[in-house]
């Protein structure tokens, strides 16, 4: 699993404005949507699916799986593992 978690560190890096905030410092629980995490809001939210999208050919089907998947670090490889096409 520590691959994908670094795999997708690197790809919020690339593709999402951080705010400066050092993606090496956030773990793999720590939650995406907070202050304590990464702090994304509803517009890296979109980023992030069309990342997800570009990257691995995943495209959501419901906002409730979002929202279920993009917990931390760790649901999101799980989700990118499931539904990987490439």
């Amino acid at each position: 699993m520590q691959p994908i978690i670094a795999e997708l560190k690197a790809l919020l890096a690339s593709g999402i404005n951080l705010g400066g905030l050092d993606i090496g410092r956030v773990g793999a629980e720590d939650p995406l949507f907070t202050k304590q995490g990464l702090g994304l809001d509803s517009i890296d939210a979109m980023e992030l699916c069309l990342l997800l999208q570009k990257r691995y050919g995943i495209s959501l089907e419901s906002i409730q799986q979002g929202w279920d998947s993009f917990k931390n670090l760790t649901t999101l490889a799980e989700f990118v593992e499931s539904n990987r096409i490439r």
